[in-house]
């Protein structure tokens, strides 16, 4: 999914290849092709709710941590704040959802919103599974952000320098997961991941594009 695209802009696409696959796969026995249109879009959704969630944590530690830098004394406390924005600018770069099969409870869902016979393009099913996909999609895209921002900073930073330098008043290691605690929080309470509001109409921007932004912020400090 490319930047400008939003999320009923994805969710229309989601059913645009759904309603081609059913039409495709009138041969398969009623169940399969029900199926395989559902996953067309849970696929859309799962992606889509992991990029926007994934970009939404490292944007967070970004802005946060910039902010702690222009506080932060040179030498060993500034060059960890350097390494935690290196991180979050690469694992921008990196996202990349891997998307896995359509839960059974969410099939069982869309089929019990579902007439015998209708495809899940056209039926209100459909925004059943575009929701709970990019719910799945957000929280798998949360977890994973953060998770390889702190990899990466560990690893640009060393455990010997994590262990004698202190920023914010905290030991570096400390300090780096309160950030991401931070950020994963921020994210998950966005309203369309928290479930409070309707992600099929949230007019938010769904793709990557921040990542674009990170990269000559690289060795900023």
């Amino acid at each position: 999914m490319t930047a400008p695209q939003t999320f009923p802009t994805a969710y229309a696409t989601a059913r645009n290849v759904a309603a081609r696959d059913w039409s495709r796969r009138s041969h398969l026995a009623p169940a399969d092709r029900f199926t395989l249109a559902v996953d067309a879009i849970w696929t859309v959704g799962y992606a889509a709710g992991y990029r926007a969630a994934h970009h939404l944590v490292t944007q967070q530690v970004h802005a946060s941590v910039r902010a702690v830098a222009e506080r932060t004394p040179t030498g060993d406390p500034r060059r960890c704040v350097a390494a935690l924005i290196r991180a979050a600018a690469e694992v921008a770069e990196r996202c990349a959802p891997r998307t896995p099969p359509t839960p059974a409870d969410i099939l069982a869902a869309a089929e019990a919103t579902t007439d015998a016979g209708a495809s899940p393009a056209s039926s209100p099913c459909s925004t059943v599974v575009w929701s709970q996909a990019l719910r799945a999609g957000a929280l798998a895209g949360i977890t994973t952000a953060a998770t390889d921002i702190l990899i990466d900073f560990r690893a640009q930073v060393g455990v010997r320098t994590l262990g004698r330098t202190r920023v914010a008043h905290l030991p570096a290691a400390e300090w780096a997961a309160a950030v991401l605690i931070a950020a994963n929080q921020a994210a998950a309470s966005t309203p369309w991941i928290a479930g409070t509001t309707n992600p099929t109409d949230a007019g938010r921007r769904a793709g990557p594009g921040w990542a674009s932004q990170t990269t000559s912020m690289k060795g900023a400090l």
